[in-house]
């Protein structure tokens, strides 16, 4: 191992050859200062992207791969009633005549096992409910606030089981201007997590209680499928 201490190396010998040609003497010292600034400039955008809050960032268009302001009649077509793993976009009728489970969704950065049920009014997207296992929580926060930023609003609730046991329930949620976003163990089944996407821009506190009733009922639909 050499000995000279790494401060004498000459900056030819640490940085590639083409930063340094040696007919411009002062080439060497202008790269140097560039390349600090911009590593500067990189930090600064690599950032935790939880940094910044749902106000700061434009609304979504679409969420788990579905256009939340398209025609989703249109968009997305009915499942061929042979196919068993689709690749695209398609949907599938529930119990409830305005409730569609949509399958063919792009691959989340999460566990499988999930389950995306739609909402649809007059032919547009009024709730996406994404749902799965509670053991996948973390993965999905992370997803969320990757896509998201640092949610709106952080709020304990406290819920009671059909035993009697109380339990605190934290609700995430991303008020945009035409889309909230809430986040939460389900009220009905703690053991599963859902993820309720609303179109209808609504202030948080109402957005969210609104999102626990929307959201069980999207949740029972879904586990008749």
């Amino acid at each position: 191992m050499l000995n000279t201490p790494t401060s004498t190396y000459p900056l030819s010998r640490i940085l590639p050859n083409a930063f340094f040609p040696k007919k411009d003497a002062m080439r060497p010292l202008l790269t140097l200062v560039s390349l600090i600034g911009l590593l500067g400039s990189t930090h600064a955008l690599a950032q935790n992207p939880t940094d910044v809050t749902a106000a700061q960032r434009p609304d979504p268009t679409s969420f788990f791969g579905v256009d939340v302001h398209g025609d989703f009649l249109t968009q997305v077509p009915a499942c061929a009633a042979d196919e068993v793993a689709p690749t695209a976009l398609c949907r599938v009728a529930t119990a409830s005549p305005d409730q569609f489970e949509v399958l063919g969704i792009p691959r989340l950065p999460i566990h499988l096992g999930y389950k995306l049920v739609a909402t649809v009014k007059n032919g547009s997207v009024e709730q996406l409910v994404l749902s799965g296992k509670v053991s996948q929580l973390h993965l999905v926060e992370e997803m969320l606030r990757s896509m998201l930023g640092a949610p709106s609003t952080l709020e304990q609730r406290s819920i009671e089981d059909q035993y009697g046991s109380s339990y605190q329930n934290e609700v995430q949620t991303w008020a945009g201007e035409k889309v909230s976003v809430s986040f939460q163990r389900k009220d009905s089944d703690l053991g599963q997590y859902a993820v309720t996407v609303e179109t209808s821009p609504r202030a948080p506190e109402t957005g969210t209680a609104l999102a626990h009733e929307k959201t069980d009922s999207a949740g029972q639909e879904a586990s008749h499928l």
